[in-house]
């Protein structure tokens, strides 16, 4: 970064952590925003407070995808993308976390699998009893076994002939 650039306004804006840092090479001057008086100057101005707030998740969407994109495998692809799902916004219950408001369409609009593929596997984790899914949830059976899962997936695509 140079001179006048900033970093950290997404965190700012939407209140989740912080996707990157920055370290000084040099002695540098820096201005802090607390995210009080930000949350107060977007108040000012209902329009640029949604706008932000709109622009931000968008971002973070795209942050999210190019993530996943760099996975080569789409079968590991998923599963990253439910683990992810599970540890941020799935709500724990008897039977594991469940992931609301998901379904076949949004895993493969994410990841940038097929949705028949994305069924298949599905319907892989939930024949091997990982997952359950159930309407637009899907409850992950135990984060550990499906993150063993994963290196799995990868033993197998590794060594198949």
């Amino acid at each position: 970064l140079k001179e006048g650039d900033f970093f950290g306004e997404i965190a700012g804006i939407d209140g989740s952590p912080r996707s990157a840092s920055a370290t000084a090479i040099e002695e540098t001057e820096l201005l802090v925003i607390t995210k009080d008086s930000f949350d107060d100057k977007m108040r000012e101005n209902p329009l640029i407070e949604y706008v932000l707030t709109e622009l931000t998740t968008r971002v973070r969407t795209l942050d999210q995808q190019l993530k996943y994109l760099s996975i080569k495998s789409d079968e590991e692809r998923i599963i990253h993308y439910i683990l992810s799902q599970a540890r941020r916004q799935g709500s724990p219950m008897d039977e594991g976390v469940t992931i609301n408001n998901v379904t076949a369409n949004d895993i493969a609009y994410i990841t940038g699998v097929d949705g028949a593929k994305v069924v298949e596997y599905l319907g892989r984790l939930e024949s091997v009893q990982l997952i359950q899914v159930a309407d637009d949830n899907l409850t992950v059976r135990s984060i550990p076994s499906l993150e063993e899962y994963i290196q799995f997936v990868k033993l197998r695509d590794k060594f198949k002939s």
